[in-house]
């Protein structure tokens, strides 16, 4: 499964556990089915809580081999240097990336141009790994672009 669909089905465990809470308050339960809805409510919110800190995004845990060697360099060169920038050129469009160490946070700055008009966000993380996934996704910027000659200061 991917990791988008681990926190709402943390939801859905605890949507569950509440149901069955109801259930057991507001109806009269035998013995047996009352403590087999109590202890699967129980475990259900258990697994809920887990299942939701699994789900964090902004943690090193879903990075490719790629990814974490990338993030190993690009961390060593933000120890040297205050910013590094990648630029990523295709027909039609130019995006550049910008990172910066601020504290123990990365924070990366994207923008997009093309014919059409320039866009600008940015965004923090705790890990260089899934800054670097960010990154691939929504700037076209691969692992090699950030780590070789096209990154600078």
């Amino acid at each position: 499964m991917s990791q988008r669909m681990w926190r709402p089905l943390a939801g859905v465990f605890v949507v569950c556990s509440v149901v069955q809470l109801v259930i057991m308050l507001t109806m009269p339960v035998s013995g047996v089915l009352l403590t087999w809805m109590l202890t699967s409510s129980i475990f259900a919110m258990l697994l809920a809580v887990l299942l939701y800190h699994y789900g964090n995004r902004d943690q090193p845990l879903w990075a490719t081999d790629e990814e974490r060697s990338t993030a190993q360099r690009l961390a060593t060169m933000l120890e040297t240097k205050a910013t590094v920038t990648a630029v990523h050129r295709e027909l039609g469009h130019e995006n550049s990336v910008n990172v910066a160490k601020v504290g123990s946070a990365y924070h990366a700055r994207i923008t997009r141009r093309s014919e059409s008009g320039q866009e600008t966000f940015e965004r923090r993380f705790r890990h260089p790994e899934t800054l670097v996934f960010f990154v691939e996704k929504f700037a076209s910027v691969t692992p090699q672009e950030f780590t070789s000659s096209g990154a600078t200061s």
